[in-house]
């Protein structure tokens, strides 16, 4: 609840919930506008990447480590994050199509790593809703 009364704070609204449903369901809308609202313009803080929220992976001593996938800002209209960039910090090449890494197989390894955490906030509500 504190996270839905902070992002409708943060846009100037009124977080308005139903009372004619069970208490269960009553926020699921509000979820729902929250977790689109992320999906389309990322998350609040673009530049964090604290340990909990990113997994780190090493390789001869250098780490590689992807960005938040919500984390990057949507470019106007384009429909794409990152400008259809990989998503691990460091590497310009094209991402492939339906994935947002490169064809570099460490890269795709990475971001197979990176979907299998699903802690996050935004994927509270699928979990909660089966």
């Amino acid at each position: 609840i504190l996270s839905l009364l902070d992002f409708y704070h943060s846009q100037q609204l009124q977080l308005c919930v139903p009372h004619e449903v069970e208490q269960t369901y009553c926020y699921n809308h509000a979820m729902k506008e929250m977790n689109e609202f992320i999906h389309t313009y990322g998350q609040p803080e673009v530049d964090h990447h604290c340990n909990k929220c990113v997994r780190n992976f090493f390789k001869d001593g250098q780490g590689n480590y992807l960005r938040g996938c919500l984390s990057v800002q949507v470019q106007a209209n384009s429909g794409s994050r990152n400008g259809g960039l990989c998503s691990l910090v460091g590497c310009n090449a094209s991402v492939t199509s339906g994935s947002k890494t490169c064809a570099d197989k460490e890269h795709k390894n990475s971001e197979c790593r990176y979907y299998e955490v699903s802690e996050a906030a935004f994927c509270y509500e699928c979990s909660y809703l089966i």
